[in-house]
């Protein structure tokens, strides 16, 4: 059943030895990007013009035949199989980026090829699939979604794709795309569909083809693997047909020995085997990578010796093929991984040496049973064999027949498959001595590696890929996809991507500095230098990241330690001048602290001033002069009066002298040790220091972190193991839950809240004695609620309410708990319920669901339900961090109990510090407030004794006075309750008096039960008083602020937040201080890189006997947002580091609530993206007023305006991916600045553009436009869509930048940000015709069409608007035809704008006034704070004092 072979001249005469470039497209505009490949050739990407796409062929056949507007047009023409193949071979064969691009935008494989897919397609119509296929993978939108809904024809079109060797003569580029391919199927394993089809090709199947010799060592003593293996063997013989897929790979491994053993030594080679020789490679580590496909296709690789064939292949051994050999080393790394193919369970160390010695062991066997003349070598020591030269050197002695006698003997040659097995005496030796040699270890070579990128690194575009990476070729990258092998590989990719993203970077910043400091080179003359003519580096720019080096030397290079070779400590010493730093620059440069880290640059200029600039095909590095770089970390600053500069404010202790400063660095010792063998002396050529922003300079401590982990036995809970690593069942995370009673709090408004909520659980309510009640009457009741859970025999649940009274601590009015006034939907209590059982609760949050508003819910009810439990935090941003800490503020959490890590506190809502020191500085503060009231309870009592002279003196009155008073009191009235008297109660009551500043009557005297809840509730709070002192007598005996500080994180504090960075950056410092934590809820989880995301569950030391203390993982995330920020384009596209731990569970079918109701946007603007979640709801609150009335001015709530060029242009692009559109930035602004006039508030409006270079564009706008005046103000944020994640504004006006192409706003997770930051006007700004034929934006952009594509403005309205939304105006409407009209418009109000700024000015002159008495105020308030805190340290340390001498004088005394 063979599909016909093409008509000749239609593409198939390629020889597969070969193929003709394709010739590039000479059209539009050109940009040059540096290639990833060593040729150091630029290669032209081609960008054609609006028009120029509108008038191509492609665009009309689209439009003609296959256009989303011709799907219920009768006159639709009839699918036309010659078509295809002229599109095929035309235009898609070549593989052109831009004809491609052009048609998978266009919706050419959803509308046209898979909509009239056939089994007896052509092979043009295939082909055109996988293109169009492939290019969605690059673009990273979802390609099988068309697919689904004919799932069996996908199986027919996969047995096609399978087929495509057999039946058709390919040519390279063509393999290369079949290859392609396969590679996104298996990294698609996610999907059912692929997946079916994807496991077929790593059957068992696949080791028939294997030596028998190798199958039975393979096997070993594995009882079911030994049946499952015959029953293979049988169903084989039984089976008349042999199904393609079993034997698939291994013929596909031949052929491609067949083709990368064609390349000769020095004969041109074509560039498209090398690509298909490359995709091949990456292929096969995409298998090996991967449990499921690596269990059964590791044996069969192994034993064809691809890696020896291929490494021995003339391509490996020549320029073209470096890219194939560096997969060839990432292959042998995963051939040989420490690993169980089919258990998955890690082996260690011992395990992976006795295996190599029991294969060592065998060899000697062999060798003593059939080579007699062989004994020696069969009585030799393990490291022979294991040492290739010298095992080479033996295997000398051997003739042909002898080598391939012991070849057979090995299972590593066969005379059935001669002709598939490698012959030569080379070939077969290498085969030996690689199957025996010596395991390198990985992590010691981790270990031994530099932290510090250097200019080999930063500049090397293997292993950095250039910016413009498109997906074009192959990496010797890692990747992150949904399984790992064991946590080791885990961290090693990890480790590898996060060190290249971060090196990365770092060019980035040293190539805009150096750029900035305008090196030159100057003649030096003979009388100037002291000798002949000399050539120097000159700086004729300035850049605020960097400063000229003053002086550099090494001061010290301690010893190595012991089996090491390189120094244990460089210590160096760095001189910089401030002078020419002025303000902020200079406060920042000030603001360098110990562990910072700062890189020394060699520069050595390679132009005269006013030379031109040298041409693009030079390399950056050599353009701008870079010779060295090399990182160092700071260990302290002297000033010019060598006084040591302190890290942190609160040890800065006078202020800095002078400009010059000296830098104390320790420099990385296995750099060092490297650089001493260069021939010149790298550290006496210094000439530049640059600094980098704190936020993103944190890469060192990450790195060491990830490495410390690869060190250690990293132990996950048992239940989160598997389901980590990507295997097992998704479920598992999730423990069963048991018969528990667990306490919900005020998690429920009401009993009717609680029996709302849970419509289909089956209930029985009881009141708070007990006693069992109706339905009825359980809505009535009040919180705070205990909730009963019972298992049922059909995996269902009771649920049992009851209500409690809670003690109150207290009479006071500050004492009433805080209770929670969020009525919780029932997708928000699921997943809040979720979250108190054991194990994995994942959250999905759409945006203005109340994710943070469940958070905080979940850590009550753990602090209250689990109160020996302590609970940790972690936010990707700072201000995740602190929505989340204001919010908690509000709850009844004692705040003596909140803890805040990391930077960010000061953005806190609150003038309470939540820092280590400010939580110091408020317990010393709360200290002294209880010591105060126990000595007015003591004077309270008649008792004159100085009992509140610290912590320990008060514990004494405690237990000498206190606590038998309420034993005696609570002992009478067991005596006397009998009567019912509340007379008695009163007049037993010790207190009375300690509580006459409580609001009075105490006890009112008219029910006997609520007095003794009032007299408890007294008595608990002088309970707490005097356990609150116990708390602070450590504080008493720790005498610094450090020690205090690490006691109040270890001891005191239950619940913990911190950002991932700072989880990262403190993970080996919170370890040694032993720092201990049970449940663990992540913000923002979708946002954090995988790596970041695993840190924080390891934070703490395990006992290996007991395992972790972790109970309770919750991830809160929207995958369908944006993924974390990763700047280089080729580690987001080709390695998936952009992948969160979140997503990736979710891709792993890990169960999920998903939050299921909005409350921060219109109903209108939700369903611009409520259509990418499944029944996303409104809440009640987006029916209030503020949602119903119009926008004042605009007619409509949300538009889409269209934009025509401005000046003649569209989109410009003044360097790579730095896209601008002047004529959006006008319009944009000029609609802020029109809204600022009608009475909007600036703060309410917020700019977003999807291009960091529209961005800077807007700004530079807005500045030019309203700078003149203060009565304009800012909005919220002129910033990225990106950026903005998990922010909101009232009013948004976006623009989307691009003419040409839709860009990345193709990436529907983008699309879902920009359309859900609005509350209550979204005003879109782009190239409509562009925007609205794009197959991922339709859902949104449909909408838009309701609308008019030009903005409507009600003119003499002004904010806030009375009309309703959607009612008619009586005032006279404006369409706004473009951008000019628009300018005439504002320019129209200049009347009203000067009137408005008069009176502006004035009521800014009074708020500044006040606004600098409150300042004044403020820090007059904060430096008494300081001094009575000051005041009371000195009177705590002098009683102390005291008290040590009276203890002293007593003890002396009793000696004599």
């Amino acid at each position: 059943n063979r599909v016909k072979m093409p008509p000749k001249g239609k593409g198939t005469k390629r020889k597969s030895t070969g193929s003709n470039p394709s010739t590039p497209n000479k059209r539009g505009r050109e940009r040059s990007t540096k290639s990833n490949r060593n040729d150091g050739k630029k290669i032209k990407i081609i960008a054609p013009t609006v028009s120029e796409i509108l008038n191509d062929e492609l665009t009309k056949l689209a439009f003609e035949n296959w256009a989303p507007s011709l799907e219920n047009d009768a006159k639709k023409p009839k699918f036309n199989p010659k078509l295809v193949e002229q599109i095929y071979f035309r235009d898609l064969k070549k593989s052109n980026s831009d004809r491609i691009m052009l048609l998978e935008v266009g919706q050419y494989l959803e509308n046209y090829l898979w909509k009239n897919w056939t089994d007896d397609a052509s092979f043009a119509h295939l082909m055109s699939i996988l293109l169009l296929v492939n290019e969605k993978f690059r673009e990273n939108v979802n390609a099988w979604e068309c697919f689904h809904g004919r799932e069996e024809e996908f199986s027919e079109f996969f047995e096609k794709v399978l087929s495509l060797k057999e039946d058709y003569e390919l040519s390279f580029a063509e393999r290369t795309s079949h290859i392609l391919f396969l590679i996104n199927t298996f990294q698609s394993l996610e999907d059912k569909m692929v997946r079916d089809e994807c496991l077929k090709l790593v059957s068992i199947h696949l080791w028939r083809k294997v030596n028998p010799i190798l199958v039975e060592k393979e096997i070993g003593g594995n009882k079911k693997l030994t049946r499952f293996w015959k029953k293979t063997l049988e169903s084989a013989e039984e089976s008349e047909d042999e199904p393609l897929e079993h034997f698939y790979l291994y013929n596909l491994i031949q052929d491609f020995f067949t083709v990368v053993e064609s390349v000769g030594e020095e004969d041109q080679v074509d560039k498209d085997l090398v690509r298909y020789c490359e995709r091949f490679a990456e292929w096969m580590i995409d298998l090996l990578s991967q449990l499921p496909t690596r269990r059964f296709f590791r044996l069969l690789f192994e034993s064809s010796g691809f890696v020896t064939r291929c490494k021995g292949s003339n391509l490996a051994q020549r320029n073209e093929g470096i890219l194939f050999n560096q997969l060839l080393d990432m292959l042998r790394f995963y051939q040989n991984f420490e690993v169980d193919d089919i258990t998955g369970r890690e082996l260690n160390e011992e395990e992976v040496d006795a295996k190599e010695c029991s294969k060592i062991k065998d060899l000697q066997r062999v060798l003593f049973t059939n080579f007699p003349n062989m004994k020696e070598l069969a009585f030799s020591s393990v490291s022979t064999f294991q040492e290739p030269s010298k095992f080479r050197n033996k295997l000398k002695d051997f003739t042909e027949e002898e080598l391939k006698t012991l070849a057979k003997h090995l299972g590593l040659f066969s005379e059935e498959n001669n002709g598939e097995n490698p012959t030569s005496d080379e070939l077969l030796k290498d085969r030996i001595v690689e199957t025996f040699q010596k395991r390198l270890s990985q992590l010691h070579a981790v270990n031994e590696m530099a932290l510090y990128p250097t200019e080999g690194l930063l500049w090397n575009d293997n292993a950095i890929p250039t910016a413009s990476y498109e997906g074009e070729s192959s990496l010797a990258l890692p990747k992150l996809n949904l399984q790992f092998l064991t946590f080791y590989d885990y961290l090693l990719r990890n480790y590898d991507l996060y060190r290249l993203e971060s090196a990365y970077q770092i060019r980035s910043d040293v190539e805009d500095s150096v750029r900035r400091m305008a090196p030159r080179k100057e003649v030096k003359s003979a009388t100037q230098a002291g000798k002949g003519e000399t050539v120097i580096t000159r700086f004729g720019g300035w850049s605020k990241m960097a400063l000229l080096l003053q002086d550099f030397s090494i001061t010290n290079v301690a010893d190595p330690k012991l089996g090491e070779s390189k120094p244990s400590k460089v210590e160096a010493e760095a001189v910089i001048n401030l002078s020419q730093c002025k303000g902020g620059i200079r406060r920042e440069w000030e603001s360098i602290k110990q562990h910072d880290v700062v890189f020394l640059v060699t520069v050595r200029a390679t132009k005269f001033e006013g030379e031109e600039q040298m041409d693009v095909e030079t390399s950056i590095r050599d353009q701008i002069g870079v010779k060295y770089v090399r990182g160092a970390s700071v260990r302290e600053i002297v000033d010019e009066e060598g006084h040591i500069i302190k890290d942190s404010e609160t040890e800065r202790t006078s202020k800095s002298h002078g400009n010059v400063r000296k830098l104390r660095l320790n420099l990385d010792t296995a750099q060092y040790r490297q650089d001493l063998e260069e021939e010149e002396d790298v550290y006496g050529t210094f000439n530049l220091l640059i600094r980098r922003k704190s936020k993103e300079n944190n890469f060192k401590a990450v790195l060491e972190t990830i490495r410390d982990l690869m060190n250690s036995e990293s132990v996950l809970p048992d239940w989160l193991r598997d389901i980590f690593l990507g295997y097992g069942d998704p479920n598992s995370g999730s423990k069963e839950r048991e018969d528990c009673t667990l306490n919900f709090n005020d998690t429920f408004l009401s009993g009717s809240h609680f029996i709302e909520t849970h419509p289909h659980s089956q209930l029985e309510f009881f009141d708070a004695n007990g006693k069992e009640i109706s339905k009825k009457e359980a809505e009535e009741l009040s919180p705070p609620f205990r909730v009963e859970f019972e298992n049922l025999e059909d995996s269902k649940q009771k649920l049992k309410l009851r209500p409690y009274l809670p003690s109150i601590p207290g009479p006071y009015p500050h004492n009433i708990p805080r209770k929670n006034s969020v009525p919780f939907t029932v997708a928000q209590l699921e997943a809040i319920e979720r979250g108190m059982f054991e194990g994995l609760t994942m959250v999905v949050g759409p945006p203005g669901t109340g994710k943070t508003d469940v958070a905080v819910q979940m850590i009550s009810n753990w602090y209250h339900s689990f109160p020996e439990q302590r609970i940790l935090i972690v936010t990707h941003s700072n201000q995740a961090l602190n929505q989340i800490f204001e919010k908690i503020m509000h709850l009844d959490i004692d705040e003596r109990h909140l803890l805040r890590l990391g930077h960010g506190q000061e953005s806190l809502e609150t003038e309470k510090d939540f820092s280590k020191f400010g939580r110091v500085n408020h317990m010393l503060a709360r200290r002294l407030d209880l010591l105060n009231s126990v000595d007015r309870l003591a004077k309270s009592l008649g008792i004159l004794d100085d009992v509140a002279y610290t912590c320990e003196t008060a514990e004494s009155f405690w237990m000498a006075h206190i606590l038998p008073k309420i034993n005696e009191f609570r002992r009478k009235m067991k005596e006397e309750r009998n009567q019912n008297s509340i007379d008695v109660l009163a007049a037993l009551f010790p207190f009375t008096k300690f509580f006459a500043d409580a609001p009075q009557p105490l006890l009112r005297g008219k029910k006997l039960e609520e007095d003794m809840r009032k007299v408890e509730g007294c008595l608990i709070y002088i309970s707490n008083l005097f356990v609150e002192l116990k708390e602070c007598r450590a504080f008493e005996l720790l005498r610094s602020s450090y020690d205090r500080s690490n006691y109040l994180l270890t001891k005191q504090a239950r619940i913990v937040a911190m950002t991932v960075t700072h989880a990262s950056l403190k993970r080996s410092e919170l370890i040694s201080l032993g720092f201990k934590y049970d449940n663990l809820i992540m913000e923002e989880a979708a946002q954090i890189l995988e790596i970041e995301a695993f840190i924080p569950m390891l934070l703490q030391e395990v006992n290996k006997k007991a395992g972790t203390r972790l109970k309770r993982v919750v991830l809160i995330g929207d995958h369908h947002q944006l993924p974390p920020v990763v700047k280089n384009i080729a580690f987001q596209k080709y390695s998936h580091l952009d992948q969160s731990l979140f997503t990736r569970f979710v891709r792993l079918g890990v169960p999920t609530v998903q939050l299921d109701s909005q409350g921060r946007a219109r109903s209108s603007l939700a369903k611009l993206y409520n259509w990418r979640y499944k029944n996303l709801t409104d809440l009640p609150n987006t029916l209030s007023e503020e949602f119903k009335l119009a926008n004042a001015g605009l007619k409509w709530d949300f538009q889409f305006v269209d934009v025509g060029d401005y000046d003649g242009k569209g989109e410009t692009a003044p360097s790579p991916y730095f896209y601008q559109n002047l004529g959006e930035a006008e319009y944009v602004v000029a609609l802020y600045m029109y809204m600022r006039l009608i009475g909007y508030p600036a703060k309410s409006i917020a700019i977003l553009t999807t291009y960091n270079g529209q961005k800077n564009l807007i700004r530079d706008v807005f500045r030019a436009r309203t700078g003149w005046t203060r009565f304009f103000g800012n909005p919220s944020r002129i910033t990225t869509v990106d950026r903005y994640q998990g922010q909101q504004a009232d009013y948004v006006l976006l623009s989307l930048v691009r003419t040409k192409a839709v860009g990345h706003l193709r990436d529907v997770r983008r699309l879902v940000v920009a359309m859900s930051r609005a509350r209550l006007g979204l005003y879109v700004f782009g190239r409509h015709s562009l925007f609205d034929n794009c197959y991922e934006l339709t859902r949104t952009f449909s909408q838009f069409k309701s609308r008019p594509n030009q903005l409507v403005l009600v003119q003499g309205e002004e904010f806030p608007s009375k009309r309703k939304l959607g009612d008619e105006s009586n005032l006279s409407e404006v369409v706004v035809q473009d951008v000019i009209q628009m300018g005439n418009i504002i320019a129209s109000l200049q009347q009203k704008i000067d009137e408005k700024i008069k009176r502006f000015d004035q009521e800014e002159m009074k708020n500044e006034e006040w606004r600098r008495l409150e300042v004044e105020n403020k820090v007059q308030a904060q430096n008494d704070m300081v001094q009575m805190e000051d005041t009371a340290e000195m009177e705590m340390e002098a009683k102390i004092q005291h008290m040590e001498e009276q203890q002293e004088m007593e003890e002396q005394n009793h000696t004599d």
